[in-house]
């Protein structure tokens, strides 16, 4: 990838359309791409009567253009979904015991004062997304040559009934 770091489906349809927008309208739009130091950003015009529509028009054709794209699935990619939850620190009970050892003066200065973080995964789970052709050239191969027996075999049974009914006509 040219503009971005590292690889993912995304990226690429992204930088794709980047590509598209710099051959068509000559400019790059600012929120497309990041690193646009070699190229002139879309004047307004430019953005709303050539970037824009070409945006839109990406989106809603998204697989005819992703075909010419050749952007494959990712091969690893890793997901951390985030989900924030909060409370109450420290809580009363254990307020009395910061106070008891002189860590904190009070429970309104142990809140304003003292935090606590706690960084988990929601799940260990590990998604495994395996890609196989539906037919090996093996299969392919298999396939033909059954045909092939087949309509060779026939072919000559065919000609055997010829010949004989040649053959009996006479």
């Amino acid at each position: 990838l040219k503009y971005f770091p590292r690889y993912s489906q995304s990226a690429c349809l992204l930088e794709c359309l980047t590509d598209l927008v710099i051959g068509r309208c000559d400019c790059v739009v600012e929120y497309i791409v990041y690193n646009t130091s070699q190229y002139k950003f879309c004047s307004v015009y430019q953005r709303e009567y050539c970037a824009n529509p070409l945006a839109i028009k990406f989106y809603q054709n998204a697989q005819n253009f992703s075909d010419n794209c050749n952007c494959p699935l990712t091969c690893n990619e890793d997901v951390f979904e985030r989900q924030l939850s909060s409370e109450f620190f420290p809580s009363e009970s254990f307020v009395d015991i910061l106070i008891r050892v002189n860590f904190t003066t009070g429970l309104q200065h142990a809140r304003s004062n003292l935090m606590r973080v706690d960084i988990s995964y929601n799940n260990l789970k590990l998604e495994q997304i395996i890609h196989q052709p539906k037919l090996y050239l093996s299969d392919v191969v298999s396939v033909l040559g059954g045909y092939m027996g087949f309509f060779l075999g026939a072919s000559i049974f065919t000609l055997m009934e010829l010949t004989d009914l040649i053959i009996r006509s006479i």
